[in-house]
Parts: C-alpha cells; sequence; structure tokens
C-alpha cells in the first residue's frame, strides 16, 4: 500500500489568498473602486493632462490612471488587483522564505494595503488622487520583485531548507484574522463609503430601484445616501411618500477639510441636475472641474446640462473630449445624437424627466438660501405640476411647515394625492398656537391626530434626552413624519412646539 501523500498546503493557501481578495476587492468594496475610476480622467494628449502632470508625481499619476482603467468594470478591476496582491504575497515568501507552519502570514501586507485603501474612504477619490489605489500595489509589487531578484542573486547555490510540514498553521490564522478584519472594517464603519459610491455608480445607470434598496440597508446613513435616496424616490414618483424611511441622524462622513464644500460637494451637482436646476448642476460641475481638476464623471454631468439646455457647440466639446477617454465610446454614442435630433432627449427616460423640472422663474440662483436645490425648491413661486412635488418635500425636509400650507392647497386645486406624510406634517402644525384650525381645513384624517398624540405620549419621558428619544422611539415610529420632525436633522422639539423653523440643512 503505497503511503499517503501530504496535503499541499502551498498552493491551497495562495489560492484561498486569492479569492478572499478577489471577493474583497469586487462584492465587498469594488463600488468604491468603480467610483473612484470615475474620477481618475485619463488621456494619452499630453496637454490635456497638463493639469496633471505639472504637479509633483505627475507624470506617475498619470501612468497610475492608465491603471485604474481596469476598474471600468468591477469584474476585471477586482481579478488585476487581486492578482497584483496575491503576487506580493508569493515574493514575500520567495524573499522571506517562510517556514511551512507561518505560511500565509505574507498576506497580511496585502490585506494591510487594502485596510489602508479602505480607511481612507471617500477620500480615496474625492478632491484626491484616486490612482493611489493601483500605484501602492504595483509600486509594491516591483520593489519586491527586484528584491526577489537579488536575494536569488545573493543565494546561488545555497539550498533552502525543508522544514517539518507539520504542526500549527499559525500564519494560515493570522492571515484568516486579518481577512476577517478588513472584512468587518469595510462592511461596518466604512458602510456608507459603500453605499454612497454605490448609488452614485447606479445613478449612472438610472437603477433607481437598486439606489432605494442601497439606501434603506444603511444602518445609519450619511447625507450623501439620504441625498442619492431622494433623488431616486423623486425619479420613481415615491418622493412624498417614502422621504422619511431612513433615518436623518447624519454621522459624520469622515471627509478631508479642503475647501469647505465637502459632502455637498459630491452630491450638489446630481441633486441640481435631478431638481431640474441644469444651470447651476453644469456651473457647480464645472467648478469642479476647474477647482480639483477634470473627472469623467463631472465631464459627462456637463454634457447632459448642455444637452437640456441646448448648448449644441458646448455639448460637442465636452463629449469630442471623452471619446478620447478609454472606454467612454458608450456614453458618447448614446447622447451624441440628440444634439441634431433634439427629439431624442423626450426618449431619454432620465432627461425626459429632468425637463419637467426645469424652472419657469427667472431667478439668478443667488436668489435662494444654500444649497439651491433646497434653496430654489423653497422659495419657488411659479413652475409644473412636478415642481409641487420638489418644492413640498423641501419643505417637509427643512421642517417648514407654513411654506407648506400653499404648496398642499395647490395640489389639492389641481386634484393632487395627498400623502400621509403631508398629512402627519399638517397634524404637527395643527397642535401649535394659530395654527389649530389646519387639522380641520385640510381634511387630516382623525387616526393620524390620534396617532400623533400616541407618539407624544410615548416621547414624554425623553423630552429632555435627545438621543434617547431617538433611540428608544426608533423602532416603532421610523418611517413617519411625526418621529423625524421631533428627533432628527437638529430640529423640532415635543417639549417646545410654539415655534415653527424652517432650515436647510
Amino acid at each position: 500500500m503505497k503511503p499517503k501523500k501530504p496535503f499541499c498546503w502551498n498552493p491551497f493557501i495562495k489560492i484561498s489568498g486569492f479569492v478572499l481578495l478577489f471577493v474583497f476587492c469586487t462584492f465587498v468594496y469594488g463600488d468604491v473602486f468603480v467610483r473612484a475610476q470615475q474620477d481618475a480622467f485619463v488621456m494619452s494628449d499630453a496637454m490635456s493632462m497638463k493639469f496633471l502632470t505639472d504637479t509633483p508625481l505627475g507624470h506617475l499619476f498619470w501612468f497610475g490612471r492608465y491603471l485604474m482603467v481596469v476598474f471600468k468594470s468591477k469584474w476585471v478591476g477586482g481579478l488585476i488587483l487581486s492578482a497584483l496582491l496575491t503576487a506580493i504575497a508569493c515574493l514575500l515568501d520567495a524573499i522571506f522564505r517562510i517556514p511551512a507552519r507561518w505560511r500565509g502570514i505574507a498576506f497580511l501586507l496585502p490585506i494591510a494595503i487594502m485596510a489602508y485603501i479602505v480607511e481612507m474612504g471617500t477620500n480615496l477619490y474625492y478632491k484626491a488622487e484616486p490612482s493611489r489605489l493601483m500605484l501602492i500595489p504595483f509600486i509594491t509589487l516591483v520593489v519586491l520583485f527586484v528584491v526577489v531578484q537579488i536575494m536569488r542573486f545573493l543565494r546561488r547555490g545555497k539550498e533552502q531548507s525543508t522544514a517539518n510540514e507539520k504542526g500549527l498553521r499559525i500564519g494560515i490564522l493570522l492571515a484568516v484574522a486579518g481577512f476577517a478584519g478588513l472584512y468587518a472594517d469595510a462592511m461596518y464603519r466604512h458602510q456608507n463609503d459603500i453605499l454612497g459610491a454605490k448609488m452614485q455608480n447606479k445613478m449612472m445607470e438610472q437603477d433607481w430601484e437598486g439606489m432605494i434598496d442601497d439606501a434603506m440597508s444603511a444602518r445609519r446613513p450619511t447625507r450623501i445616501v439620504a441625498a442619492y435616496h431622494a433623488i431616486a424616490l423623486l425619479r420613481t414618483d415615491q418622493l412624498l411618500d417614502r422621504l422619511f424611511e431612513i433615518p436623518y441622524d447624519y454621522p459624520d462622513a469622515g471627509l478631508k477639510k479642503v475647501d469647505g464644500s465637502e459632502e455637498y460637494g459630491l452630491l450638489q451637482a446630481d441633486c441640481d441636475f435631478s431638481a431640474g436646476l441644469v444651470q447651476p448642476a453644469y456651473h457647480y460641475a464645472f467648478e469642479r472641474i476647474v477647482m480639483d481638476g477634470p473627472t469623467t464623471r463631472n465631464l459627462k454631468r456637463c454634457v447632459l446640462c448642455a444637452i437640456l439646455t441646448g448648448e449644441k457647440e458646448l455639448a460637442e466639446k465636452y463629449l469630442n473630449i471623452l471619446k478620447h477617454v478609454p472606454f467612454e465610446q458608450a456614453f458618447v454614442d448614446r447622447y451624441e445624437p440628440m444634439l441634431n435630433n433634439p427629439k431624442l432627449i423626450d426618449e431619454d427616460l432620465e432627461l425626459a424627466s429632468v425637463k419637467k423640472f426645469l424652472p419657469k422663474e427667472d431667478l439668478f440662483e443667488q436668489n435662494y438660501r444654500q444649497p439651491v436645490f433646497l434653496g430654489y425648491n423653497l422659495g419657488v413661486n411659479k413652475g409644473a405640476d412636478e415642481t409641487l412635488i420638489t418644492s413640498a418635500a423641501a419643505c417637509l425636509y427643512s421642517k417648514d411647515l407654513v411654506a407648506l400650507l400653499p404648496r398642499i392647497n395647490f395640489m389639492m386645486q389641481k386634484g393632487m394625492p395627498i400623502s400621509q406624510t403631508m398629512q402627519e406634517a399638517l397634524a404637527c402644525l395643527a397642535i401649535k398656537e394659530g395654527y389649530q384650525d389646519v387639522a380641520k381645513q385640510f381634511g387630516v384624517n382623525q387616526m393620524i391626530m390620534a396617532n400623533l398624540q400616541a407618539f407624544i405620549m410615548a416621547a414624554r419621558p425623553y423630552i429632555k434626552d435627545k438621543p434617547a428619544l431617538r433611540a428608544n422611539l426608533k423602532q416603532d415610529w421610523l418611517g413617519t413624519y411625526f418621529y423625524y420632525y421631533f428627533c432628527e436633522n437638529n430640529e423640532g422639539n415635543v417639549a417646545n412646539n410654539n415655534k415653527d423653523k424652517g432650515q436647510v440643512n
């Protein structure tokens, strides 16, 4: 009987490490990497890249941005990045001739690289150089490869001792612990970074239902997640029904303080555009191009704005730039025909929807409170029926319930439905001094008034403790306007409900 061959651990460890890295780089954090690629604008023309090459290490970053092109596809990018990281582990094995029981420990360096990338969060690409994602592992690989060649030269003629394969696999245990920590850190502490990137990617694909599902999965959404949740609800005609299904207790997004725009810099152009404020959206996207350098995402936003404003030459200018960006021809082919055939705009679901919200007031954006997509909808006096929806939502969000009244009046005159959320807002106003007739005037359901009283009774023990108020009422009341008005977004107070302060936050 032939002796049983010992299990070959080395290939198993390397293949397992590669698979775990691939899953992480593709399914766990891949959406962040795809979003980063959209900010890694790159062309072969040296003059067009001068904004980058004139900076320290600019030519290296130029090369790195070409490496980033692999993340045009999450699958391809994840495959190549995980292969690079696995190669790093293999080279470390070769350099240190790691004993059998410690094999697997070499994967701690790739894990550390990914942990560093994850720790950057949105700062990986926002107002920063996104090519670091590929340059760090690539440069590490090159350095280790050189070291391996040197070590081979120095070790010529020396045999590697074969260590005993038996014993506790400490290296594997450490690698497993490292992977577990990396996955947990990404999915727990950086959940909002993943969701924000995922929702921005899905917006470009017009996957509105997917965006809503992502927002609903957030434990404590950031302002970015909440903003794209609202955009998706608007596109699916659910804005006034489901806007407050997520909590609005915004955590710190962890963005570096650069120029003061921080979170709004990530979302403002998209929010302006979705609200029909095409000119402000263009101005903001162009401003970011000037301040931070061009990004593929902002160039695309400028194209769509120019198409909707009928500025053919401007749209052509940006499309001609995108023609020279790797793998962006599909975008060009989709929107270029609209320049000579405006009827195609109405056949595009997103552009046709945005057209319905175009302003009918001829005022400068400086006439409105900032951010303009909220300030405009709070102050607008003339617009299409669709604008009534966004205007009412802005009043609800800012808790300006007095300003909500004329909007509801117009909606009732036009036979538009008054959602339960708006009835709950009217109930909140009806318990304020001077507005007791609101419930009767607008026909607020008596059950809603009873629910408000039940909410106030439940809230009474926590009146002086806002965190406790929020925590104890969340399970039963999240999704109602009562909970939002009194518990969230820094406005509203059960103990002091005689004022109605509107705030754009």
